[in-house]
């Protein structure tokens, strides 16, 4: 979840309260991506000027992120270790499942992976796409295996 609180009015004190507010109403929320603006003053109502923006991702969603930053990182084992672990999950959602077989072929791949397993990365994106043909996946996975050295 990403919140920026912006201040154009002249009271300060409402700025932590209401960040506070807004933390607490999107942190309960974890099914969805969205963002939400909304423009009101310390008393709740609109005015001043007061803008937050929340991005609010799944906790699935969030993993496969984080799986990603441990990757840039170089952390490939650990990155390997959470994709795989959401890609087991039945209770994933069902449109991130091309993303998570996607990521995890990138990972397997990637040259800086000090166990890198083209064989399993190839593997995984020929998963993608005969389980997911028509996800926004497939083109990136046709080309990586376009380029593969195979």
């Amino acid at each position: 979840m990403r919140v920026s609180i912006t201040r154009l009015g002249p009271r300060p004190q409402a700025r932590s309260r209401w960040a506070l507010f807004a933390l607490i109403a999107v942190a309960s929320c974890s099914a969805s991506t969205r963002t939400e603006t909304t423009d009101f003053d310390e008393t709740g109502r609109r005015a001043d000027g007061y803008k937050v923006s929340a991005t609010i991702v799944s906790k699935d969603k969030a993993q496969l992120d984080r799986a990603r930053s441990l990757a840039r990182a170089g952390d490939y084992e650990a990155a390997i270790d959470i994709a795989e672990s959401l890609q087991r999950d039945s209770g994933v959602d069902a449109e991130l499942k091309p993303e998570i077989l996607l990521v995890l072929s990138e990972l397997y791949g990637a040259p800086l992976n000090p166990r890198r397993d083209t064989d399993t990365a190839d593997r995984l994106l020929r998963q993608l796409l005969a389980e997911y043909p028509d996800s926004m996946q497939a083109e990136t996975a046709r080309q990586l295996l376009e380029r593969s050295p195979r």
